[in-house]
């Protein structure tokens, strides 16, 4: 495979929650942020919104985008559910969101 072909292979996690969620936050493409309420939807949403995304945040031709590959990797709630919970809490910065009078802890 060359280094042109390699280029246009893209990655996702597409979570998968119990109520038949599905989303995804991690991704290669650049702003691709998808929740939807079944394998149908996202699918659709994909073909769209992930082209979309290729030629604004990555640059690419109609011709690029066509000859693109993205590979998606299914991550389900329960297998989340067990490595969150062995992440010790000690280990998770705390983040806070700042307004001018006010400071709210998000953990």
């Amino acid at each position: 495979m060359s280094s042109t072909e390699s280029s246009l292979i893209f990655h996702a996690k597409v979570f998968v929650y119990e109520d038949g969620t599905l989303s995804i936050t991690d991704s290669d493409i650049r702003g691709l942020i998808i929740e939807v309420g079944s394998f149908h939807d996202l699918f659709t949403e994909l073909r769209y919104v992930a082209s979309d995304l290729l030629e604004l945040n990555h640059g690419l031709s109609d011709q690029q985008i066509g000859e693109s590959r993205l590979l998606l990797n299914f991550e389900f709630a329960t297998d989340i559910d067990q490595r969150e919970k062995l992440i010790s809490q000690s280990s998770i910065p705390k983040i806070f969101l700042i307004n001018q009078e006010y400071m709210y802890p998000i953990r």
